[in-house]
């Protein structure tokens, strides 16, 4: 007949342990979201062109040299973002700089002629 022994471990001090490393990991998502927005928003200004001189648009409004560069911005989403998720948006105050589309996605059409090509 075989023998029986009985083990007991007690585990409470590991599972403290990985506790206070979701709990540090929590700590360090929002700021470590932050360090690779602050990348990207340093890489789009750096890419953002500045005009020569000022420019009027047809209902009046002047834009001067540099807007567009410096309405770009970075903002923390709290809709976005959660417990195990940090969100950061950068874009343009398309107040500050109405133009930023047209530099964002083009600002060059082709007229279309007859039939429609």
């Amino acid at each position: 007949m075989g023998s029986a022994f009985t083990t007991v471990a007690d585990f409470s001090e590991e599972f403290a342990l990985l506790d206070q490393l979701g709990e540090d990991t929590r700590k360090m998502l929002r700021p470590a979201a932050q360090a690779g927005a602050q990348v990207y928003y340093e890489g789009a200004v750096r890419r953002v062109p500045v005009a020569t001189k000022a420019v009027t648009t047809k209902w009046g409004k002047v834009i001067e040299p540099g807007a567009l560069k410096a309405s770009v911005y970075q903002a923390f989403s709290a809709d976005n973002s959660g417990a195990s998720r940090a969100t950061y948006h950068i874009s343009w105050n398309a107040a500050k700089a109405p133009h930023g589309h047209l530099i964002e996605n083009g600002h060059w059409t082709r007229s279309v002629g007859k039939g429609g090509r």
